[in-house]
């Protein structure tokens, strides 16, 4: 039986006559594409916000979490369907900043310069006391681990200071 421990069971569709067939698995396009309406999905439950309103928030000392991200971001689409539930279960409202333009955007450029955000997906807190910190996890790992570590991040405030 070891040997067939990381053997992973087949899904096939069988007719009433008994004929049975196997799905075939999803293209590497097919897979982009699931994931990447995931995260439209999730992310329209996040309030999108420009640079000129993060700057107001900044301005009048609010204290928020922003998401820096963009949808052809692999990464980006690993962690937002693991770290929106933990937000979410804590009643955290999350900013979203879209960085799909941050090469033809100077506002943006400028912005990801100024709050060290040289890679997406990003997750700044910024707090009253004008404070900023980053969410350090490790995005290589698989989802009880990665929700983990959203939670002690939380817990903490975000460990990594801007």
């Amino acid at each position: 039986m070891a040997e067939h421990e990381n053997v992973q069971p087949i899904a096939a569709v069988c007719s009433i006559d008994g004929t049975c067939s196997v799905p075939a698995p999803a293209s590497d396009e097919e897979r982009v594409e699931r994931e990447s309406e995931i995260y439209r999905e999730i992310v329209r439950g996040f309030h999108a916000v420009d640079v000129p309103a993060i700057e107001a928030m900044i301005a009048e000392r609010r204290d928020f979490y922003l998401y820096v991200g963009r949808v052809t971001c692999r990464w980006c689409r690993r962690l937002i369907p693991v770290m929106a539930p933990v937000f979410a279960k804590r009643a955290i409202d999350v900013f979203y900043l879209d960085s799909t333009d941050s090469k033809t955007d100077e506002g943006l450029s400028a912005f990801r310069t100024r709050y060290g955000v040289t890679w997406v997906p990003t997750v700044l807190h910024f707090d009253a006391a004008g404070s900023v910190r980053g969410l350090e996890v490790d995005l290589d790992v698989d989802d009880d681990t990665l929700r983990e570590a959203i939670e002690r991040e939380l817990a903490c405030g975000f460990s990594s200071p801007r």
